[in-house]
């Protein structure tokens, strides 16, 4: 029996996601998608009118798979093509407009938020079809609610990417998700005048009354954060030091609701409903479990990996009552088919990816597990356990290169340490949110909570403290990834098969990898400067051999860290492993000489303007030999009345206003001077090899 015959959903997941992929990168046209959909109708009918006798339908039986190809490939083009957003008809981005909205989803930060809003009217006028539209705010307003209807004055203007080296598609991230369109207001300017009640607005109020219950109890700060991630998928409120210490340890996937929290939460309410079973109401025990594991879905935000494991426990619970066989990995293409056919750019979504990707490899090599009952029980639960950390690891790690630039090398002691723990948290967790909404704030489990977290915080800084930990600094591209998985595709196939062709396969997906890797190790600059589009200041980046200096002149402080973690694609890309600020006072050292406002970085020799320039009538040979004339947000003079050298290029920084950028690049232009705006051409970048 062939694969596609044990897994039949797999002949219309594949080309369904594909035809999204296709629909993601092209224009877009119906005509495509209608034609392939009625050349599979019009296959399907003559393959009906051939198989007129037994004979005629077995040999035209594995034909038939073409028409499901077709008519899967036509739908995921549609699906893809529906799916993405339209430009505002006859919009112009030059002016303020009058915007009613919904608010679809409010995230905080620390003085600002970030509101996703369901445009219906501009101007007063009913738009033909809602536009969603990206607000940041300044300023927090902790009364918005999903579901609220807010009144606005704002410019919306089309995202952009700022064409910094690295950096991730931004436009294509937020298409994918339905959006076009950004604006900055700030964020008393904001009305809310009506409410619409929703689903998704109820289950968003549940979210807010659970959590304010929490903050009516004495649970500590960290632990409460923790226990809403890990109970209502709210990971707002984490702080960048408890998602790092996670993240080195390689147990981040505990912070984001998965298969592992979806088993708790099944098995909990699995037991509890035990006695269902002395009255012969298992059935009804299956019915209320998979019921409590759907709202639960729901509402946590239907994340895809909480979908797919809720459609698999729902296989499972099915298949025992029925007393049919469970074919797990059919489970999980009918989980990863229901979710893109509800959302078809899911299937770019990072969490999607790690997920299917890692139950999958847990479900083919299943077999390895089964083999070690007969050792005993605590052996046989041992084993599992370190096996699955072992394949969940091996099969996530090129993308957690790839999206994160680096991997864990203790992932299998950390997910060994921690998981053990989580069923005692979740059980006390529900137990405790559920007290907490009725107003009772029991000392003993609060007690108990705080030494849970305590403890696995201890656990995972202890291995965080370890030498090695973490490898960062790895840069990954898409060739490398698909290269990887078929290797270890072709891999399996040839273990189970034991077939020459598969091995010898497999081993030039290794070779591929491996002189891509070489060609992008030759191919890596040896030194380099960057001036990046930010849109708060100017930075100016210099790199050699493996160090970098961050030179930041419009602002007071310079903060590398953070720099290193916003940029951290940038610096693998570069085989950059350090970085180190240059402050105010200048740094001299033999790749780069910094005495403000001048500078020596990678052979250029660079001027800063900025504020500390008060007379526009400057001499000329203040500008001597610029190669770099580098115009920060906090220059207020003109262009026009300095004596620049012919030979010089002006670089516009990216932070100043549009109206202040325009009327510098009008001077350079009247000038006829070499300039480059970076607000709108992106970063300047000067590579050498």
């Amino acid at each position: 029996m062939s694969a596609l015959s044990r897994v039949p959903v797999l002949r219309v997941l594949i080309p369904f996601v594909l035809g999204v992929i296709i629909a993601d990168g092209s224009r877009g046209s119906i005509v495509v998608p209608c034609v392939l959909l009625c050349t599979a109708i019009a296959l399907g009918v003559i393959f009906h009118k051939l198989s007129n006798s037994a004979s005629r339908a077995l040999v035209l039986r594995k034909w038939w798979i073409s028409i499901y190809f077709l008519a899967a490939l036509s739908l995921g083009l549609l699906a893809g093509d529906m799916n993405l957003p339209k430009p505002i008809a006859a919009y112009s981005e030059e002016n303020d407009v009058d915007v009613l909205a919904v608010i679809d989803d409010v995230a905080l930060r620390d003085f600002s938020m970030t509101l996703t809003v369901n445009v219906t009217h501009l101007n007063q006028s009913q738009l033909q079809r809602t536009h969603k539209l990206r607000i940041n705010t300044k300023g927090c307003n902790y009364g918005f609610r999903v579901g609220d209807v807010v009144v606005m004055r704002c410019a919306p203007h089309r995202i952009t990417n700022r064409g910094n080296p690295g950096e991730m598609d931004y436009v294509s991230y937020m298409k994918r998700r339905g959006i076009l369109y950004t604006a900055h207001v700030p964020a008393k300017a904001i009305n809310v005048v009506g409410h619409r009640r929703t689903l998704r607005s109820l289950l968003a109020s549940c979210r807010y009354k659970i959590e304010a219950a929490t903050w009516e109890t004495s649970l500590t700060a960290d632990a409460r954060h923790f226990l809403l991630a890990v109970l209502t998928g709210n990971s707002q409120l984490l702080d960048s030091d408890t998602r790092t210490t996670f993240s080195a340890a390689g147990v981040a996937h505990v912070l984001a609701l998965s298969g592992l929290h979806v088993g708790l939460i099944a098995g909990i309410i699995w037991l509890l409903l035990f006695p269902l079973d002395y009255f012969l109401l298992k059935r009804l025990r299956v019915a209320i479990t998979l019921i409590t594991l759907f709202l639960f879905a729901l509402f946590t935000g239907a994340a895809p990996s909480v979908v797919r494991a809720t459609v698999m426990t729902g296989f499972t619970l099915i298949a025992a009552v029925a007393f049919r066989k469970r074919q797990a990995m059919n489970a999980l293409c009918v989980a990863a088919l229901l979710i893109v056919l509800i959302n078809p750019f899911a299937i770019y979504n990072v969490g999607f990816q790690l997920s299917f990707i890692t139950v999958a490899s847990l479900i083919l090599c299943d077999a390895q597990c089964n083999s070690l009952r007969q050792r005993g029980v605590w052996i046989h639960r041992l084993a599992v356990l370190l096996i699955t950390s072992v394949i969940a690891s091996v099969s996530t790690l090129i993308l957690s290169i790839y999206y994160f630039n680096g991997f864990s090398t203790l992932s299998v002691i950390g997910n060994l340490l921690i998981l053990p723990i989580m069923p005692l948290i979740m059980v006390a967790g529900v137990l405790y949110l559920f007290l907490a909404v009725i107003g009772i704030d029991w000392v003993a489990l609060t007690q108990l909570l705080q030494s849970l977290c305590r403890l696995i915080t201890s656990i995972l800084s202890g291995i965080q403290s370890l030498q090695g930990t973490y490898v960062s600094g790895i840069y990954a591209s898409i060739f490398e990834v698909l290269m990887y998985y078929g290797a270890l595709t072709l891999g399996f196939i040839w273990i189970k098969q034991k077939k020459a062709g598969w091995l010898i396969a497999s081993l030039g997906c290794v070779a591929c990898f491996i002189m891509g890797l070489a060609l992008k190790t030759y191919q890596m600059p040896a030194s380099g400067v960057v001036v990046l589009n930010d849109y708060r200041a100017t930075p100016i980046f210099c790199f050699s051999n493996g160090k970098g200096w961050l030179w930041i002149p419009d602002r007071e402080t310079t903060d590398a860290s953070e720099f290193s973690q916003r940029n951290r694609k940038m610096l693998a890309h570069f085989g950059v492993s350090q970085v180190k600020a240059v402050g105010q006072m200048g740094i001299k050292e033999n790749e780069v000489v910094v005495t403000p406002p001048r500078a020596m970085m990678g052979g250029h020799r660079i001027y800063v303007l900025d504020n500390s320039l008060k007379n526009d009538t400057l001499p000329s040979s203040l500008f001597a030999d610029t190669d770099w004339l580098i115009v920060t947000r906090r220059y207020r003079g003109s262009l026009s009345t300095l004596s620049l050298p012919k030979a010089a290029t002006i670089l516009l920084s990216g932070a100043m206003s549009q109206e202040k950028n325009r009327q510098l690049r009008a001077e350079c232009e009247v000038m006829h001077a070499n300039y480059h705006a970076i607000m709108t051409e992106g970063a300047f970048v000067s590579l050498k090899k």
